[in-house]
């Protein structure tokens, strides 16, 4: 069995593009220019005959320490040879990695997998597996470090010698997985290496028989850094996931459809690749009967579904199948892993107001068969989890007395504690090291703690949550003096500090809310009444400007008019340097206030101009006449208005795909801000999409294209109902001559295709690879 595995998995990896031969890196170039000899010259760089490989490894590593790499690699480059001629495989794999990582610190990733290619490596399991596995992890590494620059390159077909540097992303992982494979069939040769002995792999925390052998190691990192990676699979891999039978991925023997033999056959899909390894090593250990790492491998194809197929459908499924599975695992302690595993399935689950109950009663279950095992802890830390009391809260910003203003978001708590602290406005002015209106500083609230006076302290009861998730409660602050307050919540009675969960908002207690019309000089705002929202006329309004180090300082004022508006000019200097502006409007113990933190409010006077550009079709042929319209507008320092710009002078002007300009003309706008003219279409220029720009600014897109006029039209309808993936898809359409009458005889092809659709920043945040190529469906 295991032969046939690998000739199939042997198979699938071939059908990927195929990588350059070991001939054709034959002689590749540093990035400095010359070959690559892996043979040493120069003085300095031979070990002495009469130095030992321990010696010379401490000399080695004395030069890396001293951060001396060229030394080292001087050094290095013999040792592998001495070590090849004296066939000390543990030294020749340890030298010719030590070799590849001190080349990436010289020069870089791409140097150092070019180094490792092109030299003799060796033959026994152990050692070749090291050299294979680091040689795959490199690949890897470089893939994904330069991943934005690979996945641009077109794939160079030659007889010639083809460098690293001209790969394609393909070929690169499916050079990386050939070296997996190649370990991978020598794998029974490597079950009696232990982790812990294997100097090239970190030693995991598992328990002693879970992952412990090279040979469990060698599956997982096939399947976890290559195969089950989804940045390293095709668009039409990715695109494919959810067609996979679920149960044949689940199955003790997943089985692998022959490929079809044309050039167009499609290869293998890396996730049925990856259920192929990992039941391999599923069916090794129950021959062992090692029920604990039979149980991890299959715990392991759990979690790797999981990651793909997320729909309610396939969860469930999945989850059936661990379910199904567990009760043949009760006899060992591994069997509470897969309780936590359950459970934590169970958990995702939100659509079942009760699945953070039977999680935990999955969770408790393995917590208590197996006390003190792996699986226990992960089921303690999940029953805790759930079981942890929780709570958040949400206040109005300005709200009347005896309204319920605070939102509390609970579970597990009984009761929740309150203080509003009072904050006197005028010292909070006075302050020097003004931070805003309320005191934000840890060090500040928890004086007012420990020694403040509250204005007033309270209890919220809350519902019991037998369900375990969160639930809303409202609560009425007991205060009846309007002012500002700083309200401090916490889940004990003492509001100590530790374990405890604290929080602290602002609450303005008002009949008055400042409202900003707008966000720059002149600053625009409206005060209204909060019970009603009716103007409140006559009331001053102060405006403050502070810089970090000074406190606020009044720079202006006004009285609302009739409708509650105030408007401030911008206050001399506050153009110039790091400015923090405050609004405060006071009606006796009423309070209501604006604030605008960490920015300059800089007056707003100069106008924006723009235009819109309308043209008579979309698509023209060379030779024909571009009749267009221009409207110019521009937009003042209010807020929004726009204007038409009449008798304004206006270029407008036509360019071409290369960004050449073909036609160009300057027309002056009439009253309304519109003018028109007409381009000619030149013939011999390139055809596609041409640009009508206007000095005003705005831009209108038209295709020039030669084409033979149609003598019909095809329309497709929309769908009726909204299209769903897994679903079919009805679409209607109907073929008329331009004379009226349906076209009644015909051929009709169509192709479908679905394309992803990324945001602008997805490459600038970091989220690599993926392709966004359109893909026939």
């Amino acid at each position: 069995m295991r032969s046939s595995l690998a000739s199939t998995l042997a198979l699938a990896g071939a059908l990927a593009l195929a990588a350059p031969s070991c001939q054709q890196l034959a002689a590749v170039s540093r990035p400095g220019g010359g070959a690559i000899d892996p043979t040493p010259k120069g003085e300095n760089t031979k070990v002495p005959a009469t130095m030992n490989s321990t010696t010379a490894w401490k000399e080695i590593d004395r030069r890396l320490d001293e951060q001396k790499l060229q030394e080292a690699a001087d050094r290095l480059a013999p040792l592998v040879a001495s070590a090849r001629a004296a066939g000390a495989e543990a030294d020749w794999a340890k030298a010719l990695v030590r070799q590849s990582q001190v080349a990436t610190a010289l020069g870089g990733l791409e140097t150092s997998v070019e180094q490792m290619k092109v030299q003799p490596w060796p033959k026994g399991s152990t050692a070749r597996a090291a050299v294979e596995l680091y040689y795959a992890h490199a690949l890897l590494a470089y893939l994904s470090g330069y991943d934005w620059e690979i996945r641009q390159r077109e794939r160079v077909v030659s007889d010639d010698k083809i460098d690293l540097k001209a790969w394609t992303a393909e070929q690169i992982a499916a050079e990386a997985e050939r070296s997996f494979l190649a370990v991978w069939e020598r794998r029974d040769g490597l079950a009696a290496v232990a982790v812990a002995d294997f100097p090239y792999l970190e030693a995991n925390d598992y328990p002693q028989g879970i992952r412990s052998t090279l040979r469990d190691a060698v599956s997982y990192l096939f399947v976890d850094r290559l195969l089950g990676d989804s940045s390293f699979w095709s668009a039409a891999e990715a695109n494919d996931v959810w067609q996979l039978d679920l149960g044949n991925l689940l199955a003790d023997e997943p089985q692998v459809p022959s490929p079809p033999a044309t050039s167009g056959g499609t290869a293998v899909h890396p996730l049925l690749r990856a259920a192929v390894v990992l039941a391999d090593l599923e069916r090794w250990h129950r021959g062992r009967r090692e029920l604990a790492a039979e149980l991890e491998a299959r715990l392991a194809r759990q979690r790797l579904f999981a990651s793909h197929r997320e729909s309610a459908g396939d969860r469930a499924r999945l989850r059936a199948d661990l379910e199904d599975r567990l009760p043949r695992f009760r006899g060992d302690s591994w069997w509470a892993v897969g309780m936590a595993e359950l459970a934590g399935e169970v958990d995702l689950d939100s659509g079942d107001p009760e699945h953070r109950i039977r999680a935990r009663e999955l969770a408790a279950a393995g917590e208590k068969a197996y006390p003190g095992s792996y699986g226990a802890k992960l089921c303690r830390e999940l029953r805790t989890g759930i079981e942890a009391p929780d709570f958040a809260l949400q206040m109005m910003a300005v709200d009347g007395a005896g309204r319920r203003s605070i939102e509390i978001s609970h579970r597990n708590l009984p009761e929740i504690f309150l203080r509003a602290y009072p904050v006197d406005l005028e010292q909070q002015l006075a302050r020097k090291e003004f931070r805003g209106l309320f005191p934000n500083d840890e060090r500040e609230i928890e004086k007012l703690i420990s020694g403040g006076e509250p204005a007033a302290a309270w209890s919220v009861a809350l519902p019991p949550t037998a369900d375990f998730l969160t639930h809303r409660t409202f609560a009425t602050p007991p205060l009846t003096v309007p002012g500002l307050y700083l309200v401090i919540a916490s889940a004990e009675k003492s509001f100590a500090r530790g374990a405890n969960r604290r929080m602290a908002l602002p609450f303005t207690q008002s009949h008055l809310v400042l409202l900003q019309e707008s966000q720059a000089f002149p600053w625009e705002v409206r005060l209204v009444e909060g019970a009603d929202g009716r103007a409140a006329a006559g009331i001053e309004v102060t405006l403050y400007r502070n810089t970090w180090h000074e406190a606020p300082a009044a720079v202006g004022s006004a009285r609302t008019d009739a409708s509650g508006r105030a408007t401030f000019a911008s206050p001399d200097g506050s153009g110039s340097g790091y400015s923090n502006f405050l609004l405060v409007a006071r009606r006796g113990g009423d309070i209501a206030a604006a604030q605008r933190y960490g920015g300059e409010l800089r007056p707003v006077t100069n106008t924006h101009t723009g235009a819109l550009l309308f043209t008579d079709r979309a698509v023209y042929r060379p030779q024909q006449k571009l009749f267009w319209k221009v409207l110019g507008y521009a937009s003042g320092p209010g807020r929004g208005a726009l204007t038409p710009s009449p008798g304004t002078a206006v270029a407008v002007w036509l360019t071409d795909p290369n960004g050449e300009k073909v036609a160009e003309a300057t027309v002056t706008t009439n009253r309304f801000g519109t003018a028109a003219g007409e381009f000619p279409i030149p013939a011999g220029r390139l055809l596609g999409q041409w640009t009508l720009q206007s000095a005003l600014g705005g831009a209108a897109q038209v295709r020039v294209e030669e084409y033979k006029r149609p003598t019909f039209e095809v329309e497709v309808a929309a769908p009726a109902t909204d299209l769903r993936l897994n679903r079919p898809a009805e679409l209607a359409g109907e073929a008329r001559y331009y004379f009226g009458l349906p076209v009644s005889s015909g051929r009709v092809a169509w192709r479908v295709t679905r394309q992803p659709e990324l945001p602008w920043w997805w490459r600038w945040w970091g989220f690599a690879g993926g392709s966004t190529e359109a893909q026939p469906i």
